[in-house]
C-alpha cells in the first residue's frame, strides 16, 4: 500500500508553485520582449484588430460613426464590407483626380460612400491677392460663380464637395500657380445589411456622367451573403 502524499492539493511543495510563477514570468517577458520588435509587434496588432473588427474594421482604426473620412481609390472597393485602406486627411485626397468620401456604421461596417472624378486646366484669369487677404505662402482655395471667375474664399473641405473650384497658390503675395477643378462624375453607394445575419443585404448605387444618372442594384442572399437575384420588391427604386 503506498503512502498518501504529504501535500494535499492546497498545499502544493513550494518548488512547484515557484517553477509555476517561473514559467508564467518567462512567457510575459517574451511576449513584451517580441512585442518590441516592429515586425512582431505589427503582426500582434494586426492580430489584435482582426479579432475585434467591429471595433477596428479591417484598417485597423477604429472610425467614429457617421463622421465623413476621405478615402484614396482602391481596388476592389466594393467587395468588402469594411474600408480596406486607412483614411487620409484632405490635403492629400484633394490632389487626386478620384475623390472617396465614406461613413461607418457602429459596427465598422460601410454605411455610405459617395465619389467624385475631376480634371484640372489651367486657371489664367488675374486673381487680385489683396482683395481675397492671401497674404501667407500656401495653397488656397476659391469658389467659382455663375461666369466661371473666381469668388470667395472657402475651405478646402467645402472645396472638394463643389461643384468646381480654382485652387491657388500663393508665395510672397504673388499667385505662382492656379488651375480650376471641374467636377466630370459622381457615385453614391448606399450599403445596406441583414438584422438577422448581419450579411450585406444589399448595395444600391447611382452614377452620374456628362449629366446622365444611371441606378445600380446588388442583392444578397441572408444565409451567406451571397450575390442573388433581386426580388421584384428591391428592384423598385
Amino acid at each position: 500500500m503506498r503512502n498518501p502524499s504529504p501535500h494535499s492539493a492546497q498545499d502544493k511543495p513550494p518548488q512547484r508553485k515557484w517553477t509555476k510563477l517561473i514559467a508564467i514570468a518567462s512567457v510575459a517577458a517574451l511576449t513584451v520582449y517580441l512585442g518590441t520588435r516592429p515586425a512582431i509587434k505589427n503582426l500582434l496588432t494586426w492580430a489584435w484588430h482582426m479579432t475585434h473588427i467591429d471595433e477596428y474594421g479591417m484598417n485597423g482604426m477604429h472610425l467614429e460613426p457617421g463622421r465623413e473620412y476621405y478615402f484614396p481609390p482602391s481596388a476592389p472597393y466594393f467587395d468588402y464590407d469594411y474600408f480596406q485602406v486607412k483614411p487620409v486627411d484632405a490635403a492629400e485626397i484633394e490632389q487626386d483626380e478620384l475623390i472617396g468620401i465614406g461613413t461607418v456604421r457602429s459596427d465598422q461596417k460601410r454605411d455610405y460612400m459617395y465619389g467624385y472624378r475631376r480634371v484640372r486646366t489651367k486657371y489664367t484669369p488675374r486673381i487680385d491677392t489683396a482683395a481675397l487677404r492671401l497674404v501667407r505662402n500656401g495653397d488656397y482655395f476659391l469658389s467659382v460663380d455663375e461666369t466661371g471667375r473666381a469668388a470667395n474664399l472657402v475651405s478646402i473641405d467645402e472645396a472638394i464637395r463643389l461643384p468646381k473650384y480654382v485652387k491657388v497658390t500663393v508665395y510672397l503675395q504673388k499667385v505662382v500657380e492656379a488651375e480650376l477643378v471641374d467636377r466630370v462624375g459622381e457615385t453614391h453607394v448606399q450599403f445596406k445589411y441583414w438584422t438577422t445575419t448581419g450579411y450585406r443585404q444589399e448595395l444600391v448605387s447611382f452614377d452620374i456622367d456628362e449629366g446622365v444618372r444611371t441606378d445600380h442594384r446588388l442583392c444578397y442572399a441572408e444565409a451567406d451573403g451571397r450575390r442573388t437575384p433581386c426580388s421584384d420588391s428591391q428592384k423598385k427604386p
